[in-house]
């Protein structure tokens, strides 16, 4: 099987690896272990025999995409036979087009929403920066006011004022 684009190669390698094409079933089923190796083989109508010996696919109708056959086997004459007209191709291709034009718009539509939100996201960073600076700077002056020290000095403060109101208290009761 060989692309008609020669970049699609190493994709369709990966996909295919050592898969056989097989004319039909019957084909495909005696050639599976050939030669005392497994083998994955696709017939032309779509059915799938894996290498665990797997069965699968087929359908009333045949899949044709971007790929041939390059020899001139019988599988390839029996290809050539296909129900796909230019006609269909066409409409194909102008509906697959017109599908197209439909997502460049609508992503054409999409894309100022995504400068807004990405502006968002931009402002809304700054402003995470702004605020972790300025716990940073409260966090600074909390250190520098050394708080514990002034609790110790207003709790000294208080005690004094207790002992003076006493003092008042038992100046008065002299008096």
């Amino acid at each position: 099987v060989e692309p008609n684009d020669p970049s699609y190669r190493p994709a369709l390698y990966f996909a295919l690896r050592d898969t056989l094409v097989a004319a039909n079933l019957d084909e495909a089923i005696a050639s599976a272990n050939a030669q005392g190796r497994r083998w994955r083989i696709v017939t032309l109508q779509g059915q799938l025999i894996d290498i665990s010996g797997t069965m699968s696919g087929g359908g009333n109708r045949v899949a044709r995409g971007g790929m041939k056959l390059s020899s001139g086997s019988a599988a390839a004459s029996a290809h050539d036979g296909g129900s796909d007209t230019t006609e269909d191709l066409t409409a194909t291709f102008d509906t697959l087009k017109r599908q197209s034009e439909e997502h460049m718009a609508a992503l054409a539509a999409l894309r100022p929403r995504r400068r807004q939100l990405a502006d968002r996201v931009e402002e809304s960073q700054r402003r995470v920066r702004e605020l972790e600076n300025e716990v940073k700077s409260f966090k600074l002056k909390f250190e520098r006011a050394n708080v514990p020290r002034q609790i110790s000095h207003i709790e000294c403060l208080r005690l004094k004022i207790r002992r003076a109101k006493t003092r008042v208290k038992l100046h008065e009761w002299k008096n």
